[in-house]
């Protein structure tokens, strides 16, 4: 029942702790205290996981932004390389915000 609850995605479903005997309660207790453990993990990755969806997505808001005011009519060469160092700007903060990824898995 447990396993089957755990597996499906209940991970907060936790094993009744018995009282047959001193040995299986202190198994059905470090278990349990696993799977709080995994549901822990498994709230903090999802959480990380939206902060960096939300970080990855505001600069490229900005690109997408500079690209279509620069292309949506003729604009002087200063006005598209301004544009450009907007751009390459933002590129930047995406490749800073990827090291750091990186960094943080290894």
């Amino acid at each position: 029942m447990a396993a089957t609850q755990i597996a499906s995605g209940n991970l907060a479903y936790r094993i009744p702790v018995s009282n047959i005997n001193d040995e299986i309660r202190a198994i059905e207790n470090n278990l349990n205290y696993s799977f709080s453990e995994l549901e822990n993990s498994f709230h903090q990755i999802m959480e990380f996981s939206s902060d960096i969806a939300h970080e990855l997505r505001t600069p490229l808001t900005v690109i997408n932004g500079e690209l279509k005011v620069a292309l949506r009519e003729t604009r002087s060469l200063e006005e598209y390389q301004t544009a450009m160092v907007h751009v390459l700007e933002e590129i930047s903060l995406l490749r800073r915000i990827i090291d750091d990824m990186l960094i943080l898995v290894k």
